[in-house]
């Protein structure tokens, strides 16, 4: 499975569309930023106001990209076929999937991360090191806020062999479309109010953690554990879809 992966991460990390896509997202995000901070002359605390917005909507595109690059060769070429034909799972074919997604976000975000650290030096902010924390917080759960999203549209893709509504639905499972229901439509219930039910929606859950974290209030293993929950029900999900479905090979 290792090999899977590195072969995998070594055909994405060399396609050109991706790079240029990537850096495109990243340059605007980061010109976005330098302006809004210069044109406000805002210190320190005003800087640090915008990286949630920032990282939440460069998120969503790297999330996209990411998506569609993780699975853009394999139905065409195959791959996943002889993969399974020399031996690999469907279970640890999945496991791959979501582990180069999750390295892919993973390095997208900490060089948004690196840059916006570099924009505070070019506009004149200084940060300090609890400044530098929060960012890295924000980078790792990025990687979750886009990851259990990823993995509840793998399984469309997993069992329509295709990556057709694979942008669309992303977008739909990135805005947590249970917390938007919660709140524009049932917020007053009683029953939701009283089950606390706004709470354990993944986009709560991940608040919560960064809250803490950045806080120093307490260590949210509860908020962590149902975070996890969540990974391991779309990764379960999306193994069951994919176990469903017959290969042609």
């Amino acid at each position: 499975m290792l090999n899977y992966i590195h072969a995998d991460l070594h055909r994405i990390l060399r396609r050109v569309p991706r790079i240029v896509i990537l850096l495109l997202v990243i340059v605007i995000a980061n010109i976005a930023t330098i302006n809004t901070v210069t044109s406000g002359q805002e210190n320190s605390i005003g800087f640090m106001s915008h990286i949630p917005s920032l990282i939440s909507v460069t998120g969503a595109f790297f999330g996209v990209v990411e998506i569609m690059s993780v699975f853009a060769d394999d139905f065409r070429a195959k791959t996943m076929q002889v993969a399974i034909g020399l031996g690999i799972s469907r279970r640890h074919v999945v496991l791959a999937k979501a582990i180069e997604y999750a390295v892919l976000i993973l390095l997208d975000t900490a060089v948004l991360g690196v840059t916006v650290i570099a924009d505070s030096a070019v506009a004149g902010i200084g940060l300090n090191g609890d400044d530098i924390y929060q960012i890295v917080i924000r980078v790792f759960l990025a990687v979750i806020n886009a990851l259990i999203p990823a993995l509840f549209t793998m399984i469309p893709i997993f069992y329509l062999q295709g990556t057709g509504l694979a942008a669309i639905l992303f977008l739909v499972f990135y805005i947590d479309p249970l917390a938007q229901i919660f709140s524009f439509f049932l917020s007053t219930n009683e029953f939701v109010i009283r089950m606390r039910l706004g709470e354990i929606v993944y986009s709560s859950l991940i608040n919560a953690v960064n809250t803490s974290l950045t806080l120093h209030t307490h260590f949210p293993l509860v908020q962590l554990l149902g975070l996890a929950v969540y990974v391991v029900a779309g990764y379960l999900l999306t193994v069951l879809a994919f176990n469903k479905r017959e290969l042609e090979f």
